[in-house]
């Protein structure tokens, strides 16, 4: 569901059920609807606060592999939608080292000079950017 669409449907709700408040114990309506698009309207600003504070937590890309570049500082390069796989690819440039960026997920590459791509980060299990290990484990016998 579009949460766009759910919105207004969210709030007509709330109204609705404000007036059933007033009707129901004798309040005049604006009091009841104002009590209803209260109680409506906190589910709404609490989840506003839990998305600021995650993303405060993880933003959406990391760090350059130079340092200077913070995840608010890449210049968007290009967007790519795959409607089949349901993903979206997104490419960055950061403009201190002009190194390139793909956002794939959960996953950050490194893209050469030639298109490659080379593992940069990933969002480990507990939502932070973390460098991807990509060596394989070393076994001793």
């Amino acid at each position: 569901m579009n949460l766009c669409r759910a919105y207004p449907v969210f709030i007509i709700l709330s109204v609705v059920i404000g007036w059933a408040i007033a009707h129901f114990r004798n309040v005049p309506v604006l009091y009841g609807i104002s009590i209803g698009m209260s109680v409506g309207m906190a589910p709404l600003f609490l989840l506003g606060i839990i998305y600021a504070l995650m993303m405060a937590w993880r933003p959406d890309r990391p760090m350059c592999r130079c340092g200077k570049c913070q995840s608010e500082d890449y210049e968007f390069v290009w967007r790519e939608e795959i409607p089949v796989m349901k993903k979206t690819i997104y490419e960055f440039r950061c403009p201190s080292c002009s190194r390139t960026y793909r956002k794939k997920d959960k996953r950050f590459w490194e893209v050469s000079s030639d298109g490659s791509e080379t593992p940069f980060m990933v969002i480990s299990k507990w939502g932070r950017w973390q460098i991807e290990n990509t060596e394989p484990p070393i076994h001793s016998s």
